[in-house]
């Protein structure tokens, strides 16, 4: 589980072992009783899925925490495409501008280090 802001989001492992397993998210507000399922909403489509990683598939069995400079991570098992057993994996989990966490980042889609720090000039005319 992961709080961010007023909102808890639970990730979930599901479907069968293979290329169809996938992680799902469930999503709250903190300030509800968690133990009531009436107040969680089930995302409609996987976080995580086959092939959202280049050479993976099958992503699941998944686990949420934080290194110690307070960044997310997960850990996680998938299948190489070329077969074989399943291999643990780590990636950095991102957020969205509502607090919902990325699970299925690529590598391309990160932000460049050198990109960190922009500055930005507005002109009203």
């Amino acid at each position: 589980m992961i709080k961010q802001g007023d909102q808890l989001y639970m990730v979930y492992s599901s479907s069968g072992v293979g290329p169809t397993y996938a992680v799902g998210l469930l999503e709250m507000n903190a300030s509800n009783d968690p133990m009531d399922p009436d107040y969680w909403r089930k995302l409609n489509y996987p976080v995580m899925h086959l092939l959202g990683q280049v050479g993976q598939y099958g992503p699941g069995h998944n686990a949420l925490f934080q290194d110690q400079f307070g960044d997310w991570l997960n850990v996680y098992h998938a299948c190489s495409v070329n077969g074989g057993f399943r291999h643990a994996s780590i990636r950095p989990v991102h957020f969205r501008f509502d607090g919902s966490p990325i699970l299925d980042m690529t590598d391309e889609e990160n932000l460049l280090p050198e990109y960190q720090n922009v500055t930005l000039t507005v002109i009203v005319v």
